[in-house]
């Protein structure tokens, strides 16, 4: 069965992304094979035999799978406005929102974002002295102070990336 799903990803993953092309390649053969699988125990049915099927599965058998996967995260990641560094403050301001400052572990740059929800204290906090939080954001323009204001994206990229421990942050 891997090699039908990686035969049929090679074959079709030139127009469309890997991610959308592996997904679909294996409900083909799965389905193709479903009776069989159902006689081995695996029902493609259940939630159960789902899971347990694509245990079974070997994704990295396919040629370069794993690489193409990864070139669509990166191609994803350039159309975001991601911010990395470290915690400064994070303020309840009176319209509601939290002001949050942060400072890039590199160039030193500070930012200011304004969030609706505050970002979780202890979870970074358990990576103190140095940690390095990536943020994703967006920019929208503030028409009564005719200026862009940055806000933190709610279940943006911190939802997924977190803080990371780095050495040396001065």
């Amino acid at each position: 069965m891997t090699g039908e799903i990686c035969d049929c990803i090679s074959g079709s993953m030139r127009n469309y992304k890997p991610s959308t092309t592996s997904d679909s390649c294996s409900k083909v053969v799965v389905d193709k094979y479903t009776d069989r699988l159902k006689t081995l125990g695996y029902d493609p049915a259940t939630q159960t035999g789902q899971n347990k099927l694509m245990n079974e599965i070997r994704f990295t058998q396919c040629p370069d799978l794993y690489t193409l996967m990864q070139k669509e995260w990166e191609d994803e990641d350039a159309g975001k406005l991601l911010f990395k560094g470290r915690l400064v403050s994070q303020t309840k301001i009176p319209s509601g929102l939290y002001e949050v400052i942060m400072k890039n572990s590199t160039t030193s740059e500070t930012k200011i974002f304004f969030a609706k929800t505050p970002l979780d204290d202890t979870h970074i906090k358990k990576y103190e002295p140095g940690y390095e939080l990536t943020v994703e954001y967006e920019i929208i323009r503030n028409t009564k102070a005719k200026k862009d204001e940055f806000f933190l994206k709610e279940g943006g990229k911190v939802m997924s990336v977190g803080a990371v421990k780095v050495e040396n942050l001065q």
